[in-house]
């Protein structure tokens, strides 16, 4: 009886292998297809994709420095590239940076704003405008944005919308495991989602978060109001 079931378990056995090893090798066929990955290249401040990258897994990427050329800013010499800037990991890009799964990565750039040529002095970029813009720059620093939809989510992350009075170029955001922002960090929303989301943090922990918007009128840059602070504790 044992020697006929050793015999009968044997063939089952035999008959799983055959089934099983052909969803082994297909399974390991997907591996390799996903071994390719896709970045996509936000180069100019308005955020449409303008380059395409695929790469192997685990590569890294020599980047470069983009161009305004061919632009809506291409006559505006305030705008300076700054670096490249991955939303999703809140880091740096660099050529040292590998990639691992499929990704958006951004140029970040400053705007800097040419001083006001002095007597007898030329400064290339510059124009004094004639318009009176006292009551757009009014709105601006008496408006007010409102952090909305502020939740925590799991990986240790917060998620929040931004809702201002009056249209901005971007946001700029602080945020502190602490009430007086000692220590606080700092990030843009990079002018693109109506959602933001912050990485990183600490399971445990009361965060403390603010954020204010950034227009630029009259070749300068303004800010308005803080918006008022909101806390929540990291649970997830």
């Amino acid at each position: 009886m044992r020697k006929r079931l050793r015999i009968f378990l044997g063939i089952i056995g035999f008959i799983a292998i055959m089934f099983v090893k052909p969803a082994v090798l297909a399974a390991q066929a997907d591996d390799v297809d996903q071994k390719i990955i896709t970045i996509s290249v936000y180069e100019t401040p308005r955020l449409k994709v303008t380059k395409t990258l695929t790469i192997k897994r685990g590569q890294t990427v020599n980047w470069w420095i983009p161009s305004m050329e061919n632009t809506e800013f291409a006559d505006d010499p305030s705008w300076v590239f700054s670096y490249w800037y991955r939303k999703d990991t809140q880091e740096v890009v660099t050529n040292e940076i590998k990639f691992y799964e499929d990704c958006s990565v951004y140029a970040v750039w400053d705007y800097e704003v040419p001083k006001p040529p002095t007597d007898g002095d030329y400064l290339p970029g510059y124009e004094e405008e004639e318009e009176d813009d006292t009551l757009l720059i009014q709105q601006i620093r008496t408006a007010k944005p409102v952090i909305k939809s502020l939740k925590n989510i799991k990986g240790k992350k917060l998620r929040f919308s931004i809702k201002s009075p009056i249209e901005v170029e971007d946001y700029e955001i602080r945020y502190a495991a602490n009430k007086k922002f000692k220590g606080y960090k700092k990030l843009y929303s990079l002018y693109d989602e109506k959602r933001t989301t912050i990485n990183k943090l600490k399971k445990g922990k009361t965060y403390y978060i603010k954020v204010r918007g950034c227009k630029i009128c009259n070749t300068k840059m303004y800010y308005t109001k803080w918006s008022k602070v909101k806390k929540i504790r990291i649970k997830k």
